[in-house]
């Protein structure tokens, strides 16, 4: 039986879109995420009020691993934690692990094992799949790209914007563990210093406190936003630009990066 392991939505899609940059944008993998749930294959909890997503309980390898649709198999994959009803049986392993004789029987019926319980063809080429989307899945730790004090600084970053409500009906502040996945991205693409950062933040924070911040972004889509064409706004890397560049003027400029 698979044990179980949460995670936000955010976190979800930035692991299983990697750097595909011909990736489905985020309102289409929501779909994606809820059609799953709608079937009972995934299912959700709420923790300070953000919204988790786990593998439903007793979900197998075996449930999933026929599913055709590569985004689903990846976001099932990523949800099943330590599998223990598929092993990968090789030569150098054979007789090393323990396998109860109805796991052996159910494998090698759907021909995962054949007789002399060694991979078979389809065992390798499903084998090979999941080391391609997990070591593509592997990332730079938070503190190597951020620092060791990314969450008390994402958290001044957070006290900067207002503890209220935005003319569009959403929080100006996003908890820190949502936008540790926004800053990971930022860091990941730009090199801007904490301090330059949360200048920028200040001075975004102050022109649109000038005009009751009116359609003044929240402290997430701040640091980056995703368009139609798949493709990101920074307003966060434009401000920091401008605190380069000792401007004091808000322009209507944006830089974009074709990553998704």
């Amino acid at each position: 039986m698979a044990h179980k392991t949460h995670t936000t939505f955010d976190s979800l899609y930035d692991k299983v879109r990697g750097d595909n940059d011909d990736f489905v944008d985020e309102d289409q993998f929501q779909s994606i995420v809820d059609g799953l749930v709608d079937i009972g294959y995934i299912e959700t909890s709420m923790l300070d009020d953000v919204k988790l997503y786990s593998a439903k309980s007793g979900l197998k390898w075996a449930d999933i691993v026929d599913i055709d649709d590569y985004i689903k198999k990846n976001i099932l994959l990523l949800l099943i934690d330590n599998p223990t009803t598929f092993f990968v049986l090789l030569n150098t392993q054979k007789g090393k692990m323990r396998i109860n004789a109805l796991e052996i029987k159910k494998l090698q019926s759907n021909n995962w094992l054949d007789k002399n319980l060694e991979l078979t063809e389809k065992s390798i080429i499903f084998v090979k799949e999941i080391e391609q989307f997990f070591n593509k899945s592997k990332k730079k730790t938070s503190v190597t790209l951020m620092g060791a004090s990314f969450i008390e600084l994402i958290q001044e970053y957070v006290e900067t914007f207002p503890n209220k409500k935005l003319s569009s009906g959403k929080p100006a502040r996003v908890n820190v563990k949502t936008l540790e996945n926004g800053f990971r991205w930022f860091f990941d693409n730009y090199t801007y210093s904490w301090d330059i950062i949360l200048s920028a933040t200040r001075k975004y924070v102050n022109d649109f406190e000038m005009k009751n911040y009116e359609y003044m972004r929240t402290s997430q889509y701040f640091v980056r936003k995703q368009n139609t064409d798949k493709s990101w706004d920074s307003d966060l890397a434009t401000y920091c630009d401008m605190i380069i560049n000792g401007e004091d003027e808000y322009e209507e400029t944006y830089f974009k990066d074709k990553i998704v």
